[in-house]
């Protein structure tokens, strides 16, 4: 079974992308490495696209838990 990078990762990151800044990647990955199985953020980081936490965007937006 595939998991992460070769399911709906690219997808979610190209969207963020092709907004050119206006949006931002979100999800719970932390960590990972660039040679094996990089996570969400690395990949967000090397290709200059904003990542946040699931809390960053609750917070950004004004939501209260």
């Amino acid at each position: 079974r595939k998991q992460g990078i070769a399911k709906a990762d690219p997808f979610v990151i190209t969207l963020a992308d092709v907004q050119e800044g206006k949006w931002h990647v979100v999800s719970a990955e932390v960590g990972g490495s660039v040679e094996k199985n990089p996570k969400i953020p690395i990949v967000c980081m090397g290709i200059g696209i904003s990542h946040i936490s699931f809390f960053e965007m609750l917070r950004n937006e004004g939501w209260k838990l």
